[in-house]
């Protein structure tokens, strides 16, 4: 993904296949991470012919673009969802500078596995 693909999906309406946070969850806290889990599992397994997104670092109200600092790897994230997750949801991080900003987007292309919470 290129920053302009990241801005040009900004003012795009919230649903199924799309989503904006400003910021990037902490996954050492446990509530923040089962929200993420949550969210990461419902995208994933949402029926579709093409990928779907969470965007970090966008305000909900305005649709700003904020910086979420360094944050996770792709490698930390995917090993604490593979680690809660069977099997593990298919899914990709970009992390961007948009507008001299630090945000992430994680894109879930179209996948015709399931995947559910594990017990832990």
């Amino acid at each position: 993904m290129k920053p302009e693909e990241f801005k040009d999906m900004v003012f795009r309406n919230e649903g199924e296949q799309f989503d904006v946070k400003a910021t990037f969850p902490d996954l050492s806290d446990h509530g923040a991470f089962a929200n993420f889990l949550k969210n990461i599992l419902s995208f994933a397994n949402t029926p579709r012919d093409s990928s779907s997104f969470m965007l970090f670092g966008v305000t909900n109200s305005t649709r700003e673009i904020v910086d979420v600092g360094s944050g996770p790897d792709e490698a930390q994230i995917q090993d604490k969802v593979s680690a809660h997750a069977n099997p593990c949801p298919r899914f990709i991080v970009h992390q961007l500078i948009v507008d001299g900003k630090r945000v992430a987007a994680i894109e879930f292309p179209p996948e015709p596995r399931l995947s559910q919470p594990t017990k832990s």
